[in-house]
């Protein structure tokens, strides 16, 4: 059976973010996200700021309400194929169907 592509989302550091205590093994990610979070930014911080991360990531990192405040606060979340941040990419593609 082939394993269906999972979406992927281009993940960008917000200025200020400081990615290297975000991505270290005592995160404050990893209260409000889980591991998740501190997996994301710690490929955010391997690509020189920007990563692109399975959506299934970010669905477990914005489980709760702290963890879309954490994952806003600290990253931009844009559509892979329009760079258009995420929830516009989404909207306008539910608008077009």
């Amino acid at each position: 059976m082939k394993r269906k592509k999972e979406h992927m989302v281009h993940v960008m550091a917000r200025t200020g973010a400081d990615l290297v205590k975000l991505s270290s093994s005592d995160s404050p990610l990893k209260v409000r996200c889980g591991a998740t979070g501190r997996l994301i930014a710690e490929a955010v911080l391997n690509g020189n700021g920007q990563a692109l991360v399975p959506i299934s990531h970010i669905r477990m990192a914005i489980d709760t309400t702290d963890g879309v405040n954490a994952i806003l606060d600290n990253f931009d979340l844009n559509d892979t194929n329009t760079l258009r941040p995420l929830l516009f990419a989404l909207i306008s593609n539910l608008e077009t169907k």
